[in-house]
């Protein structure tokens, strides 16, 4: 466990730096989507580096290694923040805040479910879907600015 909490540890620090290269200056919807094309960067240049981290997310943890698996899917604060921003800011008007927990968690997995969906062959069904992430997340990120109260 202590190896695979400390290897663990180096891929959130990684996937950390990959976030936190996304300009905070972006205006809220903008940045929601370089967050969402980040990680998925990510994903896909450090592939053992995002497996590590599900393996650890998903693992029983002693209670002395919980903090660091606490700490590493802290950053999932970069989304919420950034939606308290956009709400602020009247980006995303139809938002209320008690709904920004489930905005964050749709958008995280959104872009995860992407990132493991990467590698899949869509030949077959290539009349029905297309594979345009960035696309992908400006559709939601849209839903968010257009949300009614």
């Amino acid at each position: 466990q202590e190896i695979l909490a400390g290897l663990a540890e180096q891929s959130f620090e990684l996937l950390g730096a990959a976030l936190r290269r996304v300009p905070a200056d972006l205006p809220p919807d903008a940045r929601l989507v370089e967050l969402g094309m980040a990680y998925l960067r990510f994903a896909a240049d450090n592939p053992e580096d995002l497996q590590c981290i599900v393996t650890v997310a998903s693992e029983q943890l002693s209670p002395e290694l919980s903090p660091m698996l606490e700490s590493g899917l802290g950053l999932t604060r970069l989304l919420s923040e950034t939606l308290q921003e956009g709400v602020a800011a009247g980006v995303f008007r139809g938002l209320p805040s008690d709904e920004l927990p489930v905005s964050a968690f749709s958008l995280w997995s959104l872009v995860h479910g992407m990132a493991t969906l990467a590698g899949t062959d869509l030949h077959a069904v290539q009349d029905q879907v297309r594979r345009d992430t960035r696309r992908v997340l400006e559709q939601y990120v849209d839903g968010l600015r257009r949300r009614e109260d």
